[in-house]
């Protein structure tokens, strides 16, 4: 039987109907495909038909994913804090003490966090723009604060990062000697392979101060070490570094300090940099003890002397009358131990360092310490440091002080000031 041209029309339009129907299904599944392998790809899930379906990597995606969403609510949580804060101090409305006890809550929560959470953690706040900068810095500070002490290098990666966003002067920058002395302590060398990575991005004068807080870490558990590292870490100002060592030596480590000072054959001026910490360390916080090491047979004469020619009152701040008798009564008669103690006394407590110089016999040791008083004393009482000053022999020394004393009268009372050039022929 034959069909008709018109049945044939009929069956080839509705083949053709058919078929477009069919390629736009495969077009649209094909879309979807894609779109599904681009989705498996990035989720780390194999587009293989025969691969096995691993349910771990879809449970470790989807808690990594929960964990993420948590730290951002947690993120959230702290701003919303920063901002109440914020109010409560401004308008001082009575909230502002409940205010800052949620703050222990969110400590807490501060150190449950991961490492990789931390970065998540603040890198939501740089983002977020509902606080100020101030607000900002101070929260991420607490988070790097945070995590420093269990994961240092971490903390030094994300204070870095930060500080070029607020600015190198910001606070965020004097963390890290801090943040790098907790690495020091848990692994040195790792601490300074980390400094001298980033020497060049530090710049110069931080990366002096990193390095002596690393320098420092290492003392305290091995002094021949720490001397080692000097050359390592390449310091700009060895001699000086030297120096630092000494303050950081404790009680009972000075011989191991002057062993391995003497071990490394430094040159007098490095030597006597190195001996002068010392007089600033913790050694001279006990006055028996120490003065007991300076007068043993242990310590060389011409070490003792540059500690004693170095100390200072805010190291013997303690009892400096009782430093000043036994510098007195040293048959050094150190000028400068007496010029620095007393000249930092009289500027803390000028009224007792006035009483212990009253009842000092005369001698050199109570004119050095006269004239140290009596200078220290002008810009502040110049009456009284005149009286002072008079005691003194005649010479050039003395009228130089007078004038020093002369010049600061004249501000606070012209007449006195006066009468004071003319009593002494000094210059108006």
């Amino acid at each position: 039987m034959k069909i008709s041209l018109l049945a044939t029309a009929v069956i080839i339009a509705i083949a053709a109907a058919f078929g477009l129907q069919q390629r736009s299904k495969i077009q649209k599944l094909t879309t979807e495909w894609n779109e599904l392998k681009e989705t498996a790809i990035s989720k780390d899930v194999s587009t293989d038909p025969e691969a096995t379906f691993n349910s771990k990597r879809v449970i470790t995606d989807a808690r990594r994913m929960a964990r993420e969403d948590a730290v951002k609510d947690f993120a959230k949580e702290i701003i919303d804090f920063a901002v109440r804060m914020k109010a409560a101090r401004e308008n001082d409305d009575g909230t502002r003490s409940e205010v800052e006890k949620e703050a222990l809550g969110f400590i807490d929560k501060l150190v449950s966090l991961q490492p990789s959470d931390f970065e998540l953690l603040i890198a939501t706040l740089q983002q977020d723009t509902s606080i100020d900068k101030e607000a900002k810095r101070d929260l991420i500070m607490m988070s790097i604060m945070m995590i420093s002490s269990e994961h240092p290098e971490t903390a030094l990666s994300l204070a870095s990062a930060t500080g070029k966003e607020f600015g190198e002067s910001d606070q965020i920058e004097y963390m890290l000697p801090m943040i790098l002395s907790q690495y020091a302590a848990k692994d040195l060398n790792g601490a300074a392979g980390w400094l001298l990575e980033n020497e060049e991005k530090l710049g110069s004068e931080k990366s002096e101060q990193m390095k002596a807080a690393i320098l420092s870490m290492s003392a305290r558990s091995n002094l021949k070490s720490a001397l080692s590292m000097i050359d390592t870490l390449g310091f700009e100002n060895p001699t000086q570094t030297l120096g630092q060592l000494g303050v950081g030596v404790n009680p009972g480590d000075q011989g191991a300090f002057l062993k391995a000072i003497e071990d490394r054959n430094f040159d007098e001026e490095q030597r006597k940099t190195a001996i002068s910490g010392l007089a600033h360390s913790p050694l001279m916080k006990d006055f028996s003890a120490a003065t007991e090491w300076l007068d043993s047979p242990q310590l060389g004469e011409a070490d003792r002397k540059t500690i004693i020619d170095s100390l200072s009152y805010q190291t013997v701040k303690e009892n400096p009358g009782e430093w000043l008798d036994w510098v007195a009564k040293d048959e050094t008669g150190s000028s400068d131990a007496t010029t620095n103690i007393l000249s930092g006394w009289a500027r803390a407590d000028y009224i007792s360092a006035g009483q212990w110089l009253q009842n000092q016999k005369p001698g050199p040791t109570k004119e050095t310490a006269v004239h140290s008083y009596a200078d220290t004393l002008a810009p502040y009482e110049p009456a009284a440091a005149a009286q002072w000053a008079e005691t003194l022999p005649a010479g050039d020394d003395r009228t130089n002080l007078l004038q020093t004393i002369h010049s600061n009268l004249k501000k606070k009372d012209p007449v006195a000031a006066q009468a004071l050039a003319a009593k002494h022929n000094l210059t108006q």
